[in-house]
């Protein structure tokens, strides 16, 4: 009896072990029914295994799809299965024998994650295998030691993104070549020579001589005489004795046979 008691309680902790939550594990939301999915999950742990990689020594060996570990599909899976959503959980063990959650390989399962979040996301499911094109709706990590993974840029989001700041470049590019283009011709071009006017000629000329003389005004009025460049003269117009003095000048003396002439008509 305390042996069977005994036995009853082993059975019940390592069942009780087997249907813990893993410490993390990966959750996949099918476009198809529990019923249909049950048909494909030996198919779905072979094509996932030969994309998992384990170091072992010298040289990475894929693992044993038995090493997939599907945590709810045997209640779903029962009988012929039911018309719901398939929500599949499962995780990558450390082992192929099954020693339930606690048998978790950290870095595989997510390995795993990433691998069938980057063909979700990007649409790259025809990697695992055409059946599965289009009939995953979602991939997330779960499990309360899951890792803080930012989700990553599909590839057409990826490629988006290129095209605009490839454009945002050739326009900022044709901009600053247009302003420079502008500014140049507003302002003449450094060090080319441009035609200038010619320099002006300075023509130096020599300064005229004149004769400078001290003469007395044209008519200087003198105790009634009248002084002309051309002799003496009264206001009478009487010529002045040659040789008279008038006001400090002296008369010019005629010539034999030259008489003074009158004075000039103003």
């Amino acid at each position: 009896m305390k042996l069977l008691m005994l036995y009853s309680v082993i059975v019940f902790f390592v069942h009780s072990m087997a249907q813990e939550t893993p410490s993390v594990y990966v959750q996949v939301s099918w476009d198809m029914s529990w019923k249909r999915l049950c048909n494909f999950l030996d198919f779905f742990s072979k094509q996932l295994s030969e994309q998992l990689f384990e170091k072992k020594g010298k040289f990475p060996l894929q693992i044993k799809p038995v090493r997939i570990r599907f945590m709810n599909s045997e209640s779903h899976c029962q009988g012929n299965g039911n018309g719901e959503d398939a929500i599949l959980d499962f995780f990558v063990s450390k082992s192929e024998k099954d020693l339930g959650s606690n048998d978790v390989h950290r870095n595989l399962t997510i390995d795993a994650y990433k691998l069938l979040y980057d063909y979700w996301k990007n649409q790259k499911m025809v990697l695992l295998d055409v059946f599965f094109i289009g009939k995953v709706n979602k991939v997330k990590l779960m499990g309360k030691e899951k890792p803080d993974i930012p989700e990553y840029m599909s590839e057409s989001t990826k490629i988006s993104i290129a095209v605009a700041i490839g454009l945002g470049v050739v326009f900022l590019v044709t901009a600053t070549y247009t302003y420079m283009k502008y500014r140049k011709s507003k302002k003449p071009l450094q060090g080319v020579n441009l035609p200038s006017s010619p320099p002006l000629q300075v023509i130096r000329t020599e300064p005229h001589e004149h004769s400078l003389s001290i003469a007395p005004p044209a008519y200087d009025y003198h105790e009634g005489y009248e002084y002309n460049r051309q002799g003496w003269f009264n206001r009478k117009s009487e010529p002045q004795t040659p040789g008279a003095k008038c006001n400090g000048f002296t008369a010019p003396q005629l010539l034999d046979g030259e008489e003074s002439s009158g004075s000039p008509m103003l």
